[in-house]
């Protein structure tokens, strides 16, 4: 990275480098980072002080949130998202929510800002499930706050782990093929960037 990546600092540099991404106002990255997804902004958020303030803008962070998120945010305590600025909703929103006796869940992907839903068996109507010849309770640690499961002959989630892998497993070489990550998250703004530019012309037009 070094000397190619000098200019995404805040221009604070002794050595007069020209223009730098620590220049651009607030608004114009905050107007970027609605182009991005979540992790992106994160990443990109420590490049300067321009691009930090605009990652914790409400308005960048109200259009990550589902139209409905207030419905979300009804299933909480109020004291849980009070006073709170639309990143941290964002946060707490991506933790499953859990209602309807804790046999459902609800949450918002960290990705893409879509809800998501999980209904354990007890939250299901399931033909014969109360046909010991087919179905049986059994409780399980595996299960989200010991809700209890149906179980059915399905493989243990244990195993299905085993045939993924596992991060840890990966290999040196794997390892260093990983680009740098400050010539990433450029990369990204710039994708981004030209996006938002693209767009905004043709709105223009």
């Amino acid at each position: 990275m070094g000397s190619s990546l000098s200019n995404l600092n805040d221009g604070t540099n002794d050595l007069a480098t020209g223009p730098s991404l620590g220049d651009i106002p607030e608004s114009c990255v905050a107007c970027v980072f609605t182009y991005l997804t979540p992790p992106e902004i994160c990443n990109l958020a420590g490049l300067n002080r321009s691009f930090r303030g605009a990652a914790s803008s409400d308005s960048v962070w109200e259009t990550k949130l589902p139209p409905n998120y207030q419905d979300l945010l009804d299933l909480l305590p109020p004291e849980r998202y009070h006073g709170l600025t639309k990143k941290d909703i964002f946060a707490v929103l991506s933790r499953p929510i859990p209602f309807d006796d804790g046999n459902k869940e609800l949450w918002i992907d960290r990705v893409t800002g879509r809800v998501c839903m999980a209904i354990s068996a007890r939250g299901m109507a399931i033909t014969g499930i109360e046909d010991r010849r087919y179905w049986n309770w059994i409780t399980t640690d595996e299960a989200s706050s010991g809700i209890f499961a149906a179980t059915a002959g399905a493989e243990s989630t244990i195993q299905m782990q085993a045939q993924a892998g596992r991060s840890s497993y990966v290999s040196d070489e794997i390892l260093a093929s990983i680009p740098d990550p400050g010539a990433m998250a450029a990369a990204t703004w710039y994708s981004a960037a030209a996006r938002a530019v693209k767009e905004l012309s043709q709105e223009v037009l």
